[in-house]
């Protein structure tokens, strides 16, 4: 419980996006310990990596289609963690040609607002290695990535809204100035056609 709490003022202490997944995980290891870890969130039928240890250095972003049966609906329709004891004997699971096999695997649903906008995956090299008290607490810290992930989105999506707020004004301004030069102007010419007319 200790480690929970610490670890969820750890990934709450920032709102900065490009922090936010990486603390996840490095938070995550010390209450669950794994070896591979990502975070996958969803964006219509195709999931995203957005941080992940354990992988080779040189991996480019890792997507991946949702596949009809795959592990992440089902975790999706349970919508809570799945422990496979051995992803060799299943079909849901998908191997990475280029990533040694763990045969350990749970997927932990990241929710926000009723909805499973994700997950944490997290592997573990020999069969049968999680337990249902790893799930347990994976499930309780999972609860607050996701307060994170979306605290770090919505605060995005402000700082995004308040940069063309800010251009917003920045280009009225400058038409405001820009008609106001060309009062003066006529205004200039207006004046020296009455001192013509006057004179």
């Amino acid at each position: 419980a200790e480690a929970l709490s610490q670890a969820g003022r750890e990934i709450t202490s920032s709102l900065d996006m490009s922090e936010v997944p990486g603390r996840i995980l490095d938070q995550l290891a010390a209450v669950v310990p794994y070896e591979r870890c990502s975070i996958w969130l969803q964006e219509g039928k195709t999931l995203t990596a957005i941080a992940r240890r354990g992988f080779p250095k040189d991996e480019g972003e890792m997507s991946q289609s949702i596949r009809p049966g795959d592990v992440y609906e089902q975790v999706v329709a349970q919508c809570q963690p799945v422990l496979i004891s051995d992803v060799t004997q299943t079909t849901a699971w998908h191997q990475a040609e280029n990533l040694p096999i763990n045969k350990s695997w749970m997927g932990v649903p990241l929710v926000s607002k009723d909805r499973v906008i994700g997950m944490v995956s997290l592997t573990r090299r020999e069969a049968n290695a999680f337990y249902p008290a790893d799930a347990t607490i994976a499930s309780a810290f999972a609860v607050q990535a996701a307060v994170a992930l979306e605290n770090a989105s919505l605060y995005q999506q402000v700082m995004s809204f308040s940069g063309q707020l800010e251009h917003w004004v920045e280009q009225r301004t400058d038409e405001l100035n820009r008609a106001y030069q060309v009062l003066e102007r006529l205004d200039k010419t207006k004046s020296d056609f009455i001192n013509v007319a006057a004179h």
